[in-house]
């Protein structure tokens, strides 16, 4: 990686070319120091203050530029046209909504610690906004960034912005987070990955790819259980639900089968589940897909 990777631009470009044109990465830095904390000492630090990092490039991917005699980078076409978030929350019982143009979710019940959301890009501005408690803490839409689908020239660079609240961690206005397990917020599990949650029957194992077989909506979360898992889904109106990797969980309505996603991986997942080690929550693209009640099976044959 070079090291201006996350920083401005540093040194001339190809004659011409705008791929990497005009926005912020500096965000970048306090997300990735996260991680980088957490990778030299063993564990995650402990986080302090609300923030809602995102991202996204200004067009989609297939747009045609109308006056870039260049054309597309090589690679144009391996990101979708996604709008990413990463949560930062001190407390529980947090909502968050992004906002692009007419594309909008927001996601309820969020836990204390850190999610990974994403929604798909329609043309407009960026909102993003954090909610505890009936107290807006965020509210961000950055003025210098629209995304559009008429470029003029072609720029696969992401804006990448942080949205902070104006105060820490317990601000005076709200009640104290309670001094709880960091799997508190999550139902109480059982001992063994259940085949029925809820009336949601296990589907069983399959294989993912990175097109995705469920696009409606996902997160990850250091409290995910297959319960929990299913409760997100099941709450934003979704018929199905998969656990992968451990911590993450996808949300959809109806399966994409992209390669080979889609193909049952008996066996595979074999991952446990980060908010109770006893359960399974998928492996590295193996996903445990759950069905609402009235779904088939068949869905995924």
């Amino acid at each position: 990686m070079k090291n201006n990777s996350l920083g401005p631009i540093k040194g001339a470009q190809p004659d011409g070319t705008t791929w990497v044109n005009g926005f912020p990465h500096t965000a970048w830095f306090d997300l990735s120091q996260y991680y980088i904390t957490a990778f030299r000492t063993g564990s995650y630090p402990a986080i302090t203050q609300d923030v809602i990092y995102y991202w996204a490039r200004p067009h989609p991917a297939a747009a045609q530029a109308s006056s870039d005699g260049l054309g597309k980078p090589q690679g144009w076409d391996w990101t979708p046209d996604t709008l990413w978030a990463v949560v930062f929350s001190t407390a529980a019982s947090t909502s968050v909504t992004l906002t692009v143009g007419s594309s909008t979710q927001t996601f309820n019940n969020l836990p204390k610690g850190l999610s990974k959301l994403q929604i798909p890009l329609a043309p407009g501005k960026i909102t993003v906004k954090l909610v505890r408690n009936g107290n807006t803490l965020i509210q961000q839409s950055p003025s210098d960034y629209t995304y559009i689908t008429n470029p003029q020239k072609y720029n696969y660079n992401v804006y990448v912005g942080a949205a902070k609240a104006t105060s820490f961690a317990n601000p005076p206005d709200l009640p104290p987070a309670p001094a709880t397990s960091s799997s508190s917020s999550a139902p109480a599990p059982s001992a063994t990955t259940p085949s029925t949650v809820s009336g949601w029957t296990s589907a069983g194992c399959f294989v993912d790819t990175s097109d995705r077989l469920l696009r409606g909506s996902s997160t990850s979360q250091g409290t995910m259980t297959t319960e929990r898992c299913i409760s997100i889904c099941n709450g934003q109106g979704y018929t199905i639900a998969a656990t992968e990797f451990g911590v993450e969980c996808w949300c959809g309505s109806g399966v994409f089968k992209t390669g080979n996603a889609g193909t049952k991986a008996d066996g595979a997942c074999t991952l446990p589940c980060a908010g109770d080690a006893t359960q399974k929550c998928g492996a590295a693209w193996r996903a445990n897909v759950y069905l609402k009640p009235g779904v088939s099976a068949s869905i995924l044959s």
